[in-house]
């Protein structure tokens, strides 16, 4: 999928008075040379609640070696934020050092 890709990262400034952080200063990063795939899952993106129907809906993400991304970023893609989905995963061949880059999985859930 042809996608503009952006990494979200809001960085604490301050911490509260039971010591979480505050959300501070957020920087917008494109990522160049990302592929957004659908997200696998194994049918579990439904969401029930009292009064409400929804879905989750999820990208699995590929970027090139070297892109800092983290399980507390999130990223935009063609203009919708996507929360990542546990820990980015990075790619490795087992026989050399070739690390083409990684894999996350991107999940937002509607309705």
């Amino acid at each position: 999928m042809n996608a503009t890709v952006v990494r979200v990262r809001t960085t604490p400034d301050t911490t509260d008075q039971y010591g979480d952080p505050v959300p501070g200063t957020t920087v917008r990063t494109p990522i160049e040379g990302a592929v957004v795939a659908p997200l696998l899952t194994s049918g579990e993106g439904e969401t029930h609640t009292i009064g409400r129907n929804g879905v989750v809906v999820g990208y699995t993400l590929y970027t090139p070696a070297g892109v800092d991304i983290r399980r507390t970023d999130q990223v935009e893609i063609n203009g919708d934020l996507y929360d990542v989905e546990g820990q980015p995963g990075q790619w490795v061949s087992p026989y050399t050092t070739w690390a083409p880059g990684h894999q996350v999985a991107l999940h937002r859930a509607e309705g």
